[in-house]
């Protein structure tokens, strides 16, 4: 419904009772980061929660992805939707796609966050 890749991801989120705000403004200031002082890019994902590694991950993970083999930023969100798939947009012609997370993914892989809010919440 005209959602964007991270706007997919907060709708479910919203929908499981966890409320995120997004901001353009943020992804600006996170590539920056990226590419200035990545210290400050992993300070700033990791406001969400608590950083951790693909075998580890579960549902109402948020993850992030390289987009593609020349891609230098992580800007592929997804959000787990259970214990084996994961929900995210990545091709216009597809729209949103749930789609089984394998070691295929695990190339593009930059890192997942255990949202501090499911937590909080007692859903994990």
């Amino acid at each position: 419904a005209g959602a964007d890749c991270i706007g997919v991801v907060i709708l479910w989120l919203k929908e499981q009772g966890l409320d995120y705000e997004y901001d353009e403004k943020d992804a600006l200031r996170m590539k920056k980061y990226w590419e200035t002082s990545p210290g400050k890019f992993v300070d700033m994902v990791s406001e969400y929660g608590v950083m951790i590694t693909f075998p580890r991950i579960r549902k109402y993970d948020f993850l992030l992805f390289f987009a593609g083999n020349d891609s230098v930023f992580p800007t592929l969100p997804a959000v787990m939707v259970d214990d084996r798939f994961m929900l995210l947009s990545h091709r216009k012609d597809a729209g949103s796609e749930v789609v089984m997370i394998d070691l295929s993914w695990k190339e593009r892989f930059w890192g997942a966050i255990r949202l501090r809010k499911a937590d909080e919440k007692g859903l994990l």
